[in-house]
């Protein structure tokens, strides 16, 4: 149970039900995509995959049922833990998973991230990538929010990925006197004397 909001897995269980299901990739439980999208989504989640393959994405295209329309965020907390969706070794700051859902009743998408992505990821960028889909959502085109939330998440792993070693300090700040500058060099040389051998 968390001590701050009080929300526990054994009161979701008792909401939404023991267990859920979530498929690893691109998962359509409304059967709103056309085999075409779902080759074209599961393409382009295997170029994601290539890039990051440290890290397990699902897609998931599903009607938010009625006893979760008020608590969508705890009902995706709920389908991230118990849609059988990661293994025993995945827990804590293991998993390295997210889902990116989406209901096509309301046009909303959300995103859960598995502990070991938190920390790492920009809250206000994951945020700005949601809003890249939000359009195509809203006109019903469900691959098509998908694959613009997937290309601004992109950007935010890479951004994320290079700054992470100057973030655990593994890479050295640069300071000032680590500037190559000749006119700098010429003011920090001691001019050397004739005769004199230092």
């Amino acid at each position: 149970m968390c001590p701050a909001c009080q929300f526990s897995l054994a009161r979701a269980d008792a909401v939404f039900g023991s267990q859920g299901l979530v498929k690893e990739g691109v998962h359509d439980a409304s059967r709103l995509l056309t085999r075409g999208q779902r080759r074209r989504l599961e393409e382009r989640l295997g170029a994601f995959q290539a890039r990051f393959p440290e890290i397990s994405p699902s897609l998931l295209l599903e009607v938010c049922p009625a006893n979760a329309a008020r608590h969508a965020r705890p009902y995706l907390f709920w389908l991230f833990n118990r849609g059988n969706l990661c293994g025993p070794m995945e827990r804590g700051g293991k998993n390295q998973r997210f889902i990116l859902w989406l209901d096509p009743e309301s046009g909303a998408l959300r995103l859960m991230l598995g502990y070991g992505l938190e920390p790492w990821l920009p809250e206000e960028e994951l945020r700005a990538a949601l809003q890249a889909g939000e359009r195509a959502a809203a006109e019903g085109r469900w691959d098509g929010a998908f694959s613009a939330v997937l290309d601004e998440l992109d950007e935010v792993f890479s951004r994320s990925a290079l700054a992470l070693p100057q973030m655990l300090g593994l890479v050295p700040e640069l300071r000032w006197t680590d500037i190559v500058d000749p006119d700098v060099e010429a003011l920090l040389t001691v001019p050397k004397r004739p005769g004199l051998v230092f």
